[in-house]
């Protein structure tokens, strides 16, 4: 069935949050969508039934939620306007990269087509977000020679080029240890419980697994 007019904020914002799980590898369930949107498993169900009456998504018989094309496009044009807000809170207003997430949350759903049009023509469209990611489209493309901070051998002096998390709280710790996206570090070691010890400006600090995996650095050049 095809949509029958423009989505609601609240079916934007349960169409977004399914696409961005699938983006990290794992599956859409409706106690993750819970949990990402702070609402109840009930109010899911329902949402997830009128959104794929719509046309937006697929309830497979086995509880697998996919969207269809005209899902997915309604996610991604969302995702994109999110970037561009973050971008130019960041850098038109100013505001600390770790704050952006939060800001866009709240404007990406008012973004027109002109001043969408308008953003990239004052960012362009190869850009990225302050966290790295790309503006012109919203899949993640792969960056030549990033690896995750997981994965870095010791001894690598790298540049950090992207970091895909939106908890806030999360972001400031980053900060506050002097890992930013464009910031660089140095890997020292990785340790048996896979704790990594790295120097960020000239001071050793340690990173836990569940950090460092979602952060990518490429060598410093």
């Amino acid at each position: 069935m095809k949509p029958s007019g423009k989505a609601t904020i609240t079916q934007e914002d349960y169409l977004k949050t399914i696409w961005e799980l699938s983006q990290e590898g794992g599956s859409s369930s409706g106690s993750k969508i819970a949990a990402e949107l702070g609402v109840t498993p009930p109010a899911v169900s329902l949402a997830l039934r009128r959104l794929a009456k719509e046309g937006y998504l697929k309830l497979g018989k086995d509880g697998k939620i996919s969207l269809t094309s005209n899902g997915r496009k309604t996610a991604e044009d969302l995702i994109i306007r999110h970037r561009l807000i973050e971008k130019l809170l960041a850098e038109v207003l100013g505001m600390e990269w770790y704050k952006v997430h939060e800001e866009a949350e709240k404007l990406e759903h008012s973004v027109s087509p002109e001043m969408e049009e308008r953003l990239f023509k004052l960012f362009g469209r190869n850009g990225t977000c302050p966290h790295g990611n790309p503006l012109g489209k919203a899949a993640l493309r792969k960056i030549e020679n990033a690896v995750l901070l997981f994965d870095a051998p010791s001894g690598l002096d790298a540049t950090v080029v992207r970091i895909y998390e939106k908890d806030r709280t999360f972001l400031e710790y980053l900060d506050s240890l002097g890992i930013t996206p464009q910031g660089n570090l140095e890997v020292l070691e990785k340790m048996p419980d896979d704790t990594l010890k790295l120097k960020i400006g000239g001071r050793a600090v340690t990173l836990g697994k569940k950090a460092s995996t979602r952060i990518w650095v490429e060598p410093k050049k």
